[in-house]
């Protein structure tokens, strides 16, 4: 298994994530960066309520934001983003990545896309549904949802582009979609609740239903194809320890197999 080194203002995740992952026991930091096995796969959760975000006692548990969540993989480009819904959650990752790109000397609102892209190349957000809770109540306040310089891909069901033209629209909303949607493409999914998204290593993604997927990893030899490429799938587990507050590594691996080059990469659902 092999580790790579990563400066930690070019890893697109909070400097609290950061700092959670530098005291798990198989990862390992110093003043060059973070080392991460390539197997690494990293969820973060940034909002899991249901229907309304509120403040209070009773929400200091789980947090007070409604559903938006991140994944992230070495294996992945890191100037990619690869966000799960967009409820109030997505505004904690939105902050942080701006943060990080202005930290860089460029301004994500007022550079060409050529300055920001080594930074933030594109955002792929994806979408289980669009109630208020997973769309309106977060990725429409977004800045870099507003940030012509970066592109954004939606990915979801039920004509994802009709409720985005839907969601940004006055007089509810500030801004008509039309102001902004040279940005953003759409990728239209059947059926999300039994789809698997494949990721891979140049920032592409292809799907397919989880009955395919299923079929892929059973075989003798689990590959998927994707434009004429063909990637070998192994699922591998590994724990730590065997005491329960020890997280557990899981992942699902892909290596490229082609008759001129061998790379490797990471195809991740949700």
């Amino acid at each position: 298994m092999g580790q790579r080194t990563l400066r930690e203002q070019a890893i697109l995740l909070p400097p609290y994530v950061l700092n959670t992952l530098k005291t798990l026991p198989w990862i390992d930091s110093s003043p060059e960066g973070i080392q991460f096995h390539d197997d690494d796969f990293i969820a973060v959760l940034y909002g899991v309520r249901g229907s309304t975000a509120f403040s209070g006692p009773a929400t200091v548990r789980y947090g007070s934001n409604t559903t938006a969540y991140q994944i992230w993989s070495p294996k992945l480009p890191t100037n990619v983003l690869y966000l799960g819904d967009g409820g109030s959650g997505i505004l904690e990752i939105d902050d942080a990545v701006i943060r990080k790109i202005f930290a860089q000397g460029v301004n994500p609102f007022t550079a060409p896309a050529s300055a920001v892209a080594p930074h933030l190349a594109r955002i792929l957000n994806t979408y289980t549904h669009y109630h208020y809770d997973h769309l309106h109540l977060g990725a429409p306040l977004a800045g870099l949802f507003h940030a012509n310089a970066v592109p954004k891909t939606i990915i979801g069901g039920e004509n994802p582009k009709s409720q985005f033209t839907k969601t940004f629209k006055r007089p509810a909303f500030p801004r008509d979609f039309g102001e902004m949607q040279a940005s953003y493409t759409f990728h239209d999914i059947s059926d999300p609740r039994s789809s698997v998204l494949i990721f891979t290593p140049t920032g592409e993604f292809r799907d397919m239903s989880s009955s395919d997927f299923n079929t892929y990893l059973d075989s003798e030899h689990p590959q998927v194809r994707h434009n004429k490429v063909f990637y070998d799938l192994r699922i591998a587990w590994w724990c730590a320890s065997t005491t329960p507050t020890t997280p557990t590594r899981a992942s699902v691996t892909a290596t490229r197999t082609t008759t001129t080059a061998a790379a490797s990469s990471t195809p991740s659902s949700w």
